[in-house]
């Protein structure tokens, strides 16, 4: 019988441990090969559809948000930065004083460009106060009414800033020594878990675009944090803080605040306080209760997330979004300006009103209008945020009030619903809620998708597709290699080698009879 040639693709058709090819090898029944060929590259269509989709998956980087809560022992306590809605105390502010304060607010007086907060830029601060009665400067005068002067006039003000203050001035000594004052005239009692604080200690001073505010808890950095191991009121802080109304000097004409009483922001210790944006006031009269729920964060960097672990901040610790927008301004007014606003952090000297009004209110607009090109901050990789749950309670009721006005020596009942405001700051329930970004779809994820469609469609594996590397190995090494050429083979030789056995057989037998 003629002899087979059994080719490489032939072995390997027959050899291999995908599904289907096998078949189609060994049969010369046409349209039973046809039907095999069918079926293997349907698999080879279905898969390879499937496959696309997982790769589109992946490469849109989706993530999921894991939420669980937690329960601890004890929680350490935050930070609470207080400030009084009254930027200014009239005792001691002289009546230059007032007339430089209306006079500058009038041409300072410009759209708010720090952080998402109602900064006024010029009412920072000032020192080396003046006395004596109010003098008549050329070219500008007294503001009586809501009539603004006009920025040309900014030149005489400051010729004639020397003239009020002739030993100098500067805006952060002014506010410090001006503004609201924390002591045991405004705190009339500071507890922290029923015991009773030294305010001087306990409390840190801190310029915000209220003036002097005051940060209870700022320190991070000692040794036996503060923390509270038992839920609910009074396990926290309290404070009962005199707002010193007969002291407010917020007018109209000055664009101040109309309202009366203390503005108040929880924070982490690492994160610089923005009032303006994040406070939660507290007018006199009432007794707010603010319940804690501490609200971990934790983002995913690129190219799952937004946020970057490697970005650090100069005069911050921890970084933070809120601490990063801070930084890009002061960077910016720095590199044009040479000085820095007060609130800003570092030793730079603070801008004059020249500077204020002809550098930095300019470089703050450009950053408003074009902070994403201006400033790259990133969200925080991880970060601590504090859900407040407020109520309030009328104080002090009729029963009390000529007792409180003894106790604190007031003669005036009144003095108490005009005057006095109480804060509890607890925490509700001793555990946190913790949000994490997670991957949505990873590697792993992605290989063994393919695996099984492959797998489910084509009978594949890893070792299947090292047998095809093989086969092309082998193919394209054919014309060099004899031992993998083409051999000749006679799949029906077994009833002829029988047929000569038995013919040299019998030829024996004749020969021996």
């Amino acid at each position: 019988m003629p002899e087979e040639e059994e080719t490489i693709e032939k072995r390997f058709a027959n050899s291999t441990s995908a599904h289907g090819f096998s078949r189609v090898a060994e049969t010369s029944f046409i349209p039973r090969k046809l039907f095999w060929i069918a079926l293997i590259l349907g698999g080879l269509g279905v898969s390879s559809w499937q496959i696309t989709l997982r790769f589109q998956k992946f490469y849109r980087r989706e993530t999921n948000s894991a939420v669980s809560l937690n329960y601890e022992a004890k929680l350490n306590f935050p930070a609470i930065t207080i400030c009084n809605v009254n930027k200014y105390m009239a005792s001691q502010l002289t009546a230059v004083d007032h007339e430089l304060l209306n006079a500058a607010n009038s041409i300072f007086e410009y759209d708010n460009y720090d952080y998402s907060a109602n900064i006024d830029y010029y009412n920072y601060d000032y020192t080396n106060v003046g006395s004596g009665e109010v003098p008549v400067v050329p070219g500008i005068e007294k503001s009586d009414s809501l009539d603004l002067i006009k920025p040309q006039d900014l030149d005489t003000l400051i010729n004639n800033i020397s003239t009020w203050y002739p030993g100098g001035f500067d805006y952060a000594n002014f506010t410090r020594e001006k503004g609201w004052q924390l002591n045991e005239e405004s705190i009339l009692l500071c507890e922290f878990k029923g015991v009773r604080c030294n305010i001087s200690r306990v409390f840190t001073h801190q310029f915000t675009s209220f003036g002097n505010c005051y940060t209870f808890n700022a320190n991070d950095t000692r040794k036996r944090p503060l923390y509270q191991d038992q839920p609910g009121i009074g396990n926290g802080l309290m404070l009962v803080v005199n707002i010193q109304q007969s002291e407010y000097t917020e007018t109209i004409t000055r664009s101040g605040r109309i309202e009366a009483g203390i503005v108040f922001q929880v924070h982490p210790q690492y994160e610089p306080p923005l009032l303006s944006s994040k406070g939660t006031a507290v007018g006199p009269g009432f007794h707010a209760y603010a319940g804690l729920q501490e609200l971990e964060t934790v983002n995913l960097e690129p190219p799952y997330g937004p946020c970057n672990s490697s970005q650090k901040l100069e005069y911050f610790a921890n970084y933070t979004l809120s601490g990063c927008i801070i930084e890009c301004r002061l960077r910016h007014i720095k590199d044009k300006c040479g000085c820095k606003p007060v609130e800003y952090p570092g030793n730079l000297s603070t801008c004059d009103p020249k500077k204020m009004v002809e550098c930095v209110k300019p470089v703050l607009k450009d950053i408003k209008g074009n902070f994403t090109d201006r400033c790259h901050c990133n969200v925080s990789c991880s970060s601590i945020k504090y859900g407040l749950t407020l109520s309030y309670g009328t104080f002090p009721n009729q029963n009390v009030e000529s007792e409180l006005a003894t106790k604190w020596g007031y003669g005036d009942t009144t003095f108490a619903k005009n005057n006095l405001a109480i804060i509890d700051v607890y925490f509700e329930e001793l555990n946190y809620h913790k949000t994490e970004q997670n991957v949505a779809y990873e590697e792993s994820a992605l290989i063994s998708d393919i695996g099984g469609q492959l797998g489910l469609f084509l009978g594949f594996s890893i070792l299947t597709i090292l047998e095809f590397l093989e086969y092309l190995v082998l193919r394209l090494a054919a014309p060099c290699n004899s031992e993998i050429k083409t051999k000749k083979v006679a799949p029906d030789n077994k009833g002829h080698d029988m047929e000569v056995k038995n013919r040299n057989l019998e030829m024996t037998k004749v020969a021996y009879s």
